[in-house]
C-alpha cells in the first residue's frame, strides 16, 4: 500500500483529531491574517479620509482665497507708499501727501523681485478748486497700474485714464446734468466724462481722475507724484511689517501705511479658517495614528498568544493520537518492522494539516475585514510572498507539534510498552 493511500486511511480513522487539528490550524491563520489585513484596511480608509479632508479644505481655501481676492480688489488699495519725511498726522488730517519722490519709484518697484505685493499704482493727488461748478475736489493724476516684473497681469483695480479723459466721483456729476460722454472744463482745460461712479462713501466720492501727464501739467508737478498705491498679496500671508521690509529696502526713502480694516479682518478671518482646516486635518491624522499603533500593538501581543496556543493544542492532539497507539508501536518494533515510515505518515499528516491551515486560514482571513467594504478588490490584498510564508510557518510549526511527541513515543523500549500492556 503506498504513502498516500495509507495517510488517507490514517485521516480517515482518526476523522474527530484531524479536524479538530486542521480546524484550530484555519482558525489560528485566519484571527492573524485578518486582523493584520483590518489594519491594513484601516491604514489605506485614513490615507483616503485624510486625502479628501486634504482636497476639500484645499477647494474651500481656494474659495476662499478667490472671495477674498473679489472683496480686496472691490475694496481697493490697502497699502499707501508715501515719501519718508511727509508727516502722517499731516497726511490723515488732509488726506493727500505735502512731499513727493520721482514718478520712476513706481518702476524701481515694479522691476524688483518683491512678492509680496501687488496691483501698483503711481497717483499725483491734491486738492484743488472747480471753479466752473464751485466746489473743492480733490484732483488726482494716474497713468494706470504699472505691470510687476516676471508676475502674471491681473485685472487692474483702477481703470486707466487717457490724456483727455476724465472720471468723477458721485458727487461731482450727481444732480449737475453731467454723465458719461460729457464735455467738461476743469482747470482751463477740457475733458470728456469717461465714468462716473456710484457712490462709494468714501473721498473717492470728491474725487476726479485725469491722466498723470495730465495732473502733473496742470499742478506744475512734472514726473513727480505724492503717493504708491499697491496691494497686499494675501498668498504671503499678513506680516505687513515683512512687506514694510521689502518695499523699503527698495525704495529707503519711503514709508508704508496700511489702510481698510475690514480687508485686514478679512484676511485675518481666512487665515484664521486655513489655520483651523489645516489643524483640524493634523487632529485627525494624529487621531487615526494613534488608534492604528494601538490595534498594531494588540496585533503584536496576540499573534504570539494564538502561536502558542495553537502550538499547544496540535501538540496535545499529535501527543494524544501519537500515545493512544504506543502499543501499535511497540508491536512493530517488537516484530522488526522498520518505524520510519510509520514515523514519516505522522510527519506528512502534520504537513498536510498545515499546509491545508495555511491555505484556508490565509483565504478566509482576508476575506473576513473585506467582506464591511463591498468597495474592496479582494486580490489588493492577496500577497503572493506573504501566502506562500504563511504556509511555510504554519506547516514548520504544525510538522514541529507532530514530530516532538511522535519522537517521544518511538524512542521507548518496544519490551516495556508490551509489559505495560499485560
Amino acid at each position: 500500500m503506498n504513502t498516500i493511500n495509507l495517510i488517507i486511511k490514517e485521516i480517515s480513522h482518526r476523522k474527530i483529531t484531524f479536524f479538530i487539528a486542521l480546524s484550530s490550524t484555519i482558525l489560528s491563520v485566519a484571527i492573524i491574517i485578518g486582523s493584520i489585513t483590518a489594519l491594513d484596511i484601516f491604514n489605506i480608509n485614513t490615507e483616503k479620509v485624510i486625502a479628501t479632508k486634504e482636497t476639500e479644505t484645499k477647494q474651500r481655501m481656494e474659495k476662499l482665497e478667490d472671495d477674498y481676492r473679489k472683496i480686496m480688489k472691490k475694496m481697493g488699495f490697502n497699502l499707501v507708499i508715501l515719501p519718508k519725511n511727509q508727516d502722517i498726522s499731516k497726511f490723515y488730517l488732509e488726506n493727500y501727501s505735502r512731499t513727493y519722490f520721482p514718478e520712476n519709484y513706481c518702476n524701481l518697484l515694479a522691476e524688483s523681485s518683491i512678492m509680496t505685493i501687488r496691483h501698483i499704482l503711481p497717483i499725483l493727488q491734491e486738492p484743488v478748486f472747480w471753479q466752473e461748478m464751485k466746489m473743492s475736489v480733490i484732483l488726482s493724476g494716474t497713468k494706470g497700474e504699472v505691470p510687476i516684473l516676471n508676475r502674471s497681469l491681473k485685472q487692474p483695480i483702477l481703470r486707466k485714464v487717457e490724456n483727455n479723459e476724465i472720471i468723477l466721483g458721485y458727487t461731482l456729476h450727481e444732480g449737475k446734468n453731467i454723465q458719461e460722454g460729457s464735455s467738461i472744463t476743469l482747470l482751463n482745460e477740457q475733458f470728456t466724462v469717461l465714468k462716473c461712479n456710484e457712490q462709494r462713501g468714501t473721498k473717492d466720492d470728491i474725487t476726479a481722475w485725469i491722466n498723470l501727464k495730465k495732473a502733473q501739467k496742470l499742478l506744475n508737478k512734472p514726473e513727480k507724484i505724492n503717493a504708491i498705491l499697491a496691494l497686499q498679496c494675501h498668498c504671503h500671508g499678513l506680516d505687513i511689517q515683512q512687506i514694510k521690509n521689502d518695499i523699503t529696502h527698495i525704495l529707503p526713502d519711503v514709508q508704508v501705511i496700511e489702510k481698510g480694516t475690514k480687508i485686514i479682518a478679512r484676511a485675518e478671518a481666512r487665515h484664521r479658517a486655513a489655520e483651523e482646516a489645516h489643524l483640524s486635518i493634523l487632529a485627525e491624522k494624529s487621531y487615526r495614528q494613534n488608534i492604528s499603533l494601538e490595534k498594531r500593538n494588540h496585533i503584536m501581543l496576540i499573534i504570539p498568544l494564538i502561536i502558542f496556543i495553537s502550538f499547544l493544542l496540535l501538540s496535545l492532539l499529535f501527543f494524544k493520537n501519537a500515545w493512544s497507539r504506543k502499543i501499535e508501536f511497540g508491536i512493530f518494533s517488537a516484530m522488526g518492522i522498520n518505524l520510519t515510515k510509520v514515523y514519516s505518515l505522522f510527519l506528512l499528516k502534520a504537513i498536510i494539516i498545515g499546509i491545508s491551515g495555511a491555505i484556508i486560514g490565509y483565504l478566509v482571513g482576508i476575506l473576513i475585514p473585506i467582506i464591511k467594504y463591498s468597495e474592496l478588490n479582494y486580490f489588493d490584498y492577496f500577497d503572493i510572498k506573504y501566502f506562500f510564508l504563511t504556509i511555510i510557518v504554519t506547516s514548520f510549526i504544525s510538522l514541529l507539534t507532530a514530530w516532538i511527541p511522535t519522537l517521544i513515543i518511538t524512542q521507548q523500549d518496544p519490551a516495556q510498552i508490551l509489559q505495560k500492556r499485560e
